[in-house]
């Protein structure tokens, strides 16, 4: 008869490999995130007043410039105008031709001579601009 092998137990081995912590570690306490951050209303929008005209000099046209065309032509110009109303500089919006750029500097020093209502920015004058439109007609009225 064989001699019996001796009894091999798993068990002790595998408690000691897989050995638990005898308490778990402690919780943290969470602290609650911060407030979101309140937000400001929004300002009440502030209305702007463009430049209105008070007083209009019409341009000086030559018989020469006059002669240049024949019909009407108009020439839109940017005006800007200072917080006291006067007008500091203009240029053409859209010069198609040779015809159009002396039309235009016609209407630039007719403007030079004008005075504007100032832009407003709620109730303040302040500088802005504006388009304003020149009507030149070849015909004598």
């Amino acid at each position: 008869m064989q001699p019996a092998a001796p009894e091999v137990s798993a068990a002790p081995a595998f408690r000691q490999q897989m050995s638990l912590p005898v308490a778990p570690a402690p919780l943290r306490a969470v602290e609650p995130s911060p407030k979101p951050a309140v937000r400001a209303e929004a300002p009440a929008p502030v209305q702007v007043t463009p430049p209105m005209i008070a007083r209009r000099v019409p341009p000086v046209f030559p018989e020469n410039v006059r002669r240049m065309f024949i019909g009407e032509r108009r020439v839109a110009m940017t005006v800007t105008v200072d917080k006291s109303g006067a007008v500091t500089g203009s240029s053409c919006v859209a010069c198609a031709d040779r015809t159009d750029a002396v039309l235009a500097a016609l209407a630039s020093a007719a403007l030079k001579n004008w005075k504007f209502q100032p832009a407003l920015l709620g109730k303040q004058p302040t500088a802005g601009s504006t388009t304003v439109e020149f009507r030149f007609s070849s015909t004598r009225r």
